[in-house]
């Protein structure tokens, strides 16, 4: 009967918590866009900034450009090595996107220093 993996059994948890991460932030996000185009008035901070990402690899790296533009506000416009262009509505992504690095490196396998 074959083993299972520690290392497979510890990613396949890290996926289940990703999934409920991304769930959550695609409502959010649905939420947010749809609450700024029914109300007008809403203040915007409109800014792009660069991002340096501690992600390694290409997977890890797409996979996050991929989900910034799930979360509240934040669209990916680009991405060069370890630097990502992203388009904020609210202000500084900084700190989400530090969130969103911190879930996606369980699922590839890599441990993060803590963001600066």
């Amino acid at each position: 009967m074959p083993r299972l993996n520690a290392s497979w059994f510890l990613r396949g948890a890290a996926l289940l918590r990703f999934a409920a991460f991304f769930l959550g932030r695609s409502l959010l996000g649905g939420s947010d866009v749809a609450r700024r185009a029914l109300t007008p008035a809403m203040p915007l901070a409109i800014r792009e900034v660069e991002f340096v990402t501690r992600l390694r690899g290409d997977g890890a790296r797409t996979l996050f450009v991929a989900v910034i533009s799930l979360l509240p506000g934040t669209l990916a416009c680009g991405i060069r090595g370890d630097r990502v262009a992203v388009h904020s509505l609210a202000g500084d992504p900084a700190e989400p996107l530090r969130r969103l690095e911190d879930r996606i490196a369980p699922l590839f396998g890599q441990t993060l220093e803590p963001g600066s």
